[in-house]
């Protein structure tokens, strides 16, 4: 859901509307964490339908609910946050081993790049760094 928000008054001016449905989510141990992230310029990404341990893959719509194309691989993907100026997003993928590594999407060039390496789990922070 979104609504109109006035942040010097600290008070919402619409009506609530709804953005996305089926917006996964996973667990890890007591931890619930929704699979949705959105930039300071208004972009919002997030994973819905998928299995729980199933392929994902990324995909963008327009503001209308087109598909636009979609970006990077099929994977399991256990997080994901996109930048505060919507350029990148960071994804948390299980690799074959069951870790996770953090990849990179570059939305603007159109690339990926794998940003860690083993043998550790590896999580991106949503402020970015």
């Amino acid at each position: 859901m979104a609504q109109p928000f006035d942040a010097g008054k600290a008070r919402t001016t619409g009506e609530a509307v709804p953005i996305a449905e089926q917006v996964d989510d996973w667990q890890f141990n007591s931890d619930r964490q929704g699979q949705f992230s959105a930039s300071q310029n208004g972009v919002l990404v997030y994973t819905s339908g998928a299995v729980a341990g199933g392929n994902v893959q990324l995909t963008w719509f327009d503001r209308a609910g087109k598909p636009g194309g979609t970006t990077g691989t099929p994977g399991v993907i256990r997080g994901l946050a996109i930048s505060p100026d919507g350029a990148i997003v960071a994804v948390d993928r299980l690799d074959a081993s069951a870790l996770r590594d953090v990849r990179l999407y570059d939305l603007a060039r159109g690339t990926a790049s794998q940003f860690t390496f083993g043998p550790a789990n590896s999580q991106w922070t949503l402020d970015g760094r």
